[in-house]
């Protein structure tokens, strides 16, 4: 066995691993919010989404802070949103009662429309480092409270929007699990996920270099493939619930607190402003997927007028996805 072949294997492995703490965590996410009283959509929106994002979030610096590859941090971020906006596709298909986006909540929109803004943020934050190089606070680069900023901004806008939507529930789904179990079994699978993604850039370094592929690509493509795992594991599981609304809320949500990741990134990287260092291919990947989240939110107010089984916008957003990819492996 070669070593690229020990590389992917290993790729394989820890991915797998990520996927099934990620699942634990998730449902003892879900324990802990019911039992203590949390509104479903709140918790696909945040605290699922947070928890799912982070491999992102603990790769991302690792990438930076340790192993010295910003751009398979950058790219595995960017990438991360892509692969989640995938998922829709994904739960459109298994969806049987018709287009998926004609049936969720439109208060979606508003995560979808920070989504697009803090990917903009993103877009010109690495245009304008490239090209002219921007003021900064000691190394951090000003795009970045601007991020967090915005990131917060959202959150609030979205509590306070759904505010009067949902009601307190204290369900009976997990009455046989007690709530220290779920906060100790919590913390395991967290801390698995934590070690597992310290070891995913050196991964994608290790394929770096044995396959001659870009660091754009490899982030954009491998580790955002491992680091999402865990969002396409907990939305299927929602759409077999028929939470659907919890299903789309992760998604979402995860695309958000992954921006708010890049904005944590380039405080761990202190060498520059996380930007002037990226590569302009991280341009190309922001805008599809802006592009895929605008597609998203013309599906929600169009789709309702169109019953078929599956969406156009599951097929816009699969050509997208697959287009940028393509254009990315032939700039390599």
């Amino acid at each position: 066995m070669n070593s690229l072949s020990v590389s992917l294997l290993q790729f394989i492995l820890v991915s797998l691993v990520i996927v099934f703490s990620g699942s634990r965590l998730a449902k003892y996410g879900d324990v802990i919010a019911e039992k203590v009283g949390l509104g479903r959509i709140w918790v696909g929106v945040i605290l699922l989404a947070t928890v799912t994002s982070l491999p992102e979030l603990i790769s991302g610096i690792s990438a930076v802070a340790i192993i010295d590859v910003p751009n398979i941090a950058i790219g595995g971020i960017i990438g991360s949103c892509l692969f989640n906006l995938l998922l829709i596709t994904l739960i459109d298909i298994w969806y049987e009662p018709g287009p998926v986006l004609s049936d969720i909540e439109k208060g979606h929109i508003i995560s979808a429309s920070f989504g697009v803004i803090l990917l903009g943020v993103v877009v010109l934050g690495i245009f304008i480092e490239r090209t002219f190089s921007l003021f900064s606070i000691f190394w951090i680069g000003v795009y970045t409270p601007l991020i967090f900023v915005i990131y917060l901004l959202g959150v609030r806008i979205i509590f306070l929007f759904q505010k009067g939507k949902f009601v307190e529930f204290k369900g009976e789904t997990y009455k046989k699990i007690p709530l220290d179990k779920a906060y100790l079994s919590f913390g395991i699978h967290a801390t698995i996920i934590v070690v597992l993604s310290l070891l995913l850039p050196q991964v994608g370094k290790n394929l770096v270099v044995l396959s001659g592929l870009s660091e754009t690509f490899v982030g954009s493509l491998f580790i955002a493939l491992a680091t999402s795992l865990p969002e396409a594991t907990i939305s299927i599981a929602a759409v077999k619930l028929g939470a659907i609304d919890l299903a789309i809320g992760n998604i979402l949500g995860s695309n958000l607190f992954n921006i708010f990741v890049l904005g944590i990134e380039d405080i761990f990287y202190t060498r520059a402003p996380l930007f002037s260092v990226a590569d302009p291919q991280q341009i190309i990947s922001s805008l599809v997927a802006i592009i895929m989240t605008v597609v998203v939110v013309v599906g929600m107010i169009y789709e309702s007028k169109v019953k078929r089984r599956v969406g156009w916008t599951t097929i816009l957003l699969i050509f997208l996805f697959v287009f940028n990819y393509v254009l990315l492996f032939f700039l390599k």
